[in-house]
């Protein structure tokens, strides 16, 4: 494999952006400025959930004391009475506190982030050891706070299971692939070609480039006992498939290029940028 390619790759992935797209991520993000006071406002909510915490720990000292406490009054209708208000201002307490943790889960849900950093993170980790057993180097490099999409989460790790899957197979031994996203505000020409767009509507991409190997003459490419590796490919581009109609169907566009000279490929996935604000519940 010539190291050129390598080089190339590394150099796609070290990029910086350019002007334009430093203004098209700016204004991409500036629809979550007008949420920061609230959110500054919020920065308290876990030093409260934590003191919540904190006195529910406490009432559960005080019920163990009021049960050891048990048989040790002279007054045996003190003692029932004293048990019976214990138990009934203590399980009070508790009812309200209980009440507040879950008002504070549903009327005060996060701001989902960093969704599809963290699923490209978990999908390359998952599919490294495979890769290094190739002899295949992974370059990385993602854009940091990208935009949610309108993606469902177990639809996008689907996708991204499949597109890296598929360049982890079709990688040469001893090649590279790399991974990079970036958020576009506009639509940009590809390699070679006027990729799809959508619209006017600002995007997440996420590139995946890789090195391919020549493909044999057909004779020569069969496994032992007559076996051939088509029927892989075929699975494969069968997969990217239903990769391709999950896609557009969230609106997106996902496609493959290849310049067979350079003994390149790149598979391209572009999702429409949230508009809304997205939220989820805080952890029980």
């Amino acid at each position: 494999m010539s190291e050129n390619l390598l080089d190339e790759i590394e150099e796609e992935m070290e990029g910086g952006p350019t002007a334009v797209q430093q203004r098209e991520r700016v204004a991409l993000h500036r629809q979550g400025e007008e949420a920061l006071g609230v959110e500054r406002e919020l920065e308290l909510l876990p030093l409260i959930v934590e003191t919540i915490h904190g006195i529910k720990k406490r009432l559960r000292s005080a019920r163990d004391f009021v049960g050891l406490s048990r048989g040790k009054f002279n007054d045996g209708t003190f003692e029932r009475y004293f048990n019976r208000v214990m138990a009934e201002d203590l399980e009070k307490i508790d009812l309200v506190l209980n009440g507040l943790l879950h008002y504070i889960r549903i009327q005060m849900p996060l701001r989902k982030r960093g969704t599809l950093e963290r699923l490209l993170n978990q999908t390359v980790e998952a599919l490294k050891g495979r890769l290094e057993e190739k002899g295949v180097k992974v370059f990385r490099r993602f854009e940091e706070s990208l935009p949610e999409t309108i993606v469902p989460e177990e639809a996008l790790r689907y996708v991204l299971d499949v597109v890296l899957r598929y360049a982890g197979a079709c990688v040469s031994t001893n090649g590279g692939v790399g991974i990079s996203s970036k958020s576009i505000g506009e639509t940009r020409k590809g390699v070679g070609k006027e990729i799809p767009s959508i619209g006017s509507r600002p995007f997440v991409e996420v590139m995946t480039v890789f090195t391919t190997r020549q493909r044999p003459p057909a004779e020569e490419n069969k496994e032992p006992y007559g076996r051939t590796g088509e029927g892989k490919e075929e699975l494969l581009d069968l997969e990217l498939r239903i990769a391709q109609a999950i896609v557009q169907k969230n609106q997106g566009r996902l496609w493959l290029e290849k310049d067979e000279k350079k003994g390149k490929a790149w598979l391209v996935l572009r999702l429409p940028v949230e508009r809304r604000k997205v939220f989820q519940f805080r952890a029980a």
